[in-house]
Order: structure tokens, then C-alpha cells, then sequence
């Protein structure tokens, strides 16, 4: 895993150092349109726009703990005047083996979810959508969630945007045969804060940051977030950087209240 650090970061000064000197002013940072009201733009009242990412990391560990983590997401955003869908997919996948004991251990994780966003100006919008996930770490089977919200566009004056969105809705979580409850339903409340930052033109920051929390039971709590530094290679690859860090705050016994995760890897975007 060194050894593709280091790489990935030879490859992230060489795409800075040809970018530096191919940049013009036509090449200044802008808000991208998947991250900005429909009203923002020259003529919304006809515009069909589509975008796609799919971005891919790998991480090898060796030692006392040897195997492999696969994180794979792919993201499709439709527009149509001022609807937007987005629909979201993640897949993980990790393998392990402790050398000692000769054990191995397999974990999966799935989410698949999909937002429809109004805009109601150049401010506001609302939210609806609906997840279902699965993951085994976290001893989850199943978990579907219908929920929506109304939100907020600000733009930074240095290149910057900051979307804020609080809503609520219905949670059921159906849980492996290792835990000693039945399954539960719940109402959640959230709140989530999207931020994207474009350092400069050959370098971005984005962040999604999301708390959730039972309505009845304020304590019990989710946090979660990804943060990310992409360095674009050409007009649809990039390299990436990704941080990952969740919290339960009442997780069962055995299970840590806190999983971070970071990885290197790359995105096709287009």
C-alpha cells in the first residue's frame, strides 16, 4: 500500500506541474452544475443535463492482517428544467486473512440511493429519496429509509459552494441473526451539509457530511461523512483521495463506535 501511495502521489505532482502550465483564464473554477440550483443557468426552462461518475479504490494489507479492500461508487445526475435525480450505487468488498490464527474474514457493504431535488429558485430546494443498504460490519442485513427535506444553496465568494439540507423520515433496520434484537423501525431526523471547494483549477476538495438521529431518542445517532481531493488527469479521469468517517454513537457489543477508512484511487467522470 506504500508503494501506491506513493505513486499516486508522483502522478498528483506531474498532473499538477502539466496543468499548471496549460492553464488559461478560460480554465477558472465554477460551480458544477449537479451542485447548483437549474436557475443558475443561461436558459434552464429547456436544459436537459446529465452527468456521470464512477470512481474506483483498491487498498492491499500485509502483516499480522493480509488482503484487500474494493470500494467501487458510481453516480448518475438527470436534469430536466428544474428536477434533478440522482441516483447513487456503492459497492465494498473486503477480504482479510490473520496470519496467527490462519481466520479469514469477508464484509460487505451495499447502498443503493436515489434523491429527487426540485428547485424552487435560486436558493431553496426540496428533497425526496429513498436507500436500501446492507452492511455486514456493522451486522446490518438490510436497512431501507424513505425521507425528505428542503435545502439551501450558498455559493463562497472563493469558488465555493455550501448546500445545507434538514428533513426526516421512516427507517427500518433488519439486523444479522448475531444480534439479540428484532428488527426496528424508527422516525429519523437529519441534517446534511454538502461543501465543495475548487482549490485551484487542477485541484478540488469536496466533502458530504450527514447526522441522523432517532426522533424519539436524540442520543442514539449516525454520523457520517466522505471527503475527497480529486486532481484531474484529463477532461474525464481523475485521481482521487478519499477519506471516510462514520460514527454510531450506540453501536452493539463488540462493535466500535467509530470506523475511519481513507484510500487512494481514480474516477472517470463525463
Amino acid at each position: 500500500m506504500k508503494a501506491f501511495r506513493l505513486i499516486f502521489l508522483i502522478l498528483v505532482s506531474v498532473s499538477i506541474t502539466i496543468q499548471a502550465q496549460q492553464m488559461t483564464a478560460e480554465g477558472q473554477s465554477q460551480v458544477p452544475w449537479w451542485s447548483n440550483s437549474s436557475y443558475m443557468a443561461i436558459d434552464s426552462s429547456n436544459s436537459f443535463l446529465m452527468h456521470t461518475e464512477i470512481e474506483y479504490s483498491y487498498e492491499t494489507k500485509s502483516g499480522n492482517l493480509e488482503g484487500s479492500e474494493h470500494d467501487a461508487k458510481f453516480l448518475i445526475a438527470i436534469r430536466k428544467k428544474h428536477i434533478t435525480n440522482y441516483t447513487m450505487l456503492r459497492s465494498s468488498h473486503y477480504y482479510y486473512r490473520i496470519i496467527p490464527s490462519n481466520q479469514e474474514v469477508t464484509m460487505d457493504q451495499y447502498k443503493f440511493d436515489n434523491i429527487v431535488r426540485i428547485d424552487l429558485g435560486t436558493l431553496f430546494f426540496i428533497d425526496a429519496g429513498f436507500y436500501i443498504e446492507k452492511d455486514s460490519k456493522m451486522l446490518l442485513d438490510r436497512r431501507t429509509a424513505i425521507y425528505s427535506g428542503i435545502g439551501i444553496y450558498t455559493s463562497l465568494p472563493f469558488h465555493a459552494d455550501l448546500n445545507v439540507t434538514v428533513g426526516g423520515g421512516n427507517d427500518k433496520k433488519e439486523y444479522s441473526a448475531m444480534v439479540p434484537l428484532d428488527d426496528e423501525t424508527y422516525v429519523n431526523l437529519y441534517y446534511a451539509l454538502t461543501f465543495n471547494y475548487m482549490i485551484s483549477p487542477h485541484v478540488s476538495f469536496s466533502s458530504k457530511m450527514r447526522l441522523q438521529h432517532q426522533y424519539y431518542d436524540a442520543q442514539n445517532y449516525e454520523y457520517l461523512s466522505e471527503s475527497k481531493f480529486l486532481v484531474p488527469m484529463n477532461k474525464n479521469v481523475s485521481l482521487v483521495y478519499i477519506l471516510d468517517w462514520n460514527i454510531t454513537n450506540k453501536p452493539w457489543p463488540g462493535i466500535l463506535r467509530a470506523d475511519t477508512h481513507q484510500a487512494a484511487g481514480i474516477q472517470i467522470h463525463f
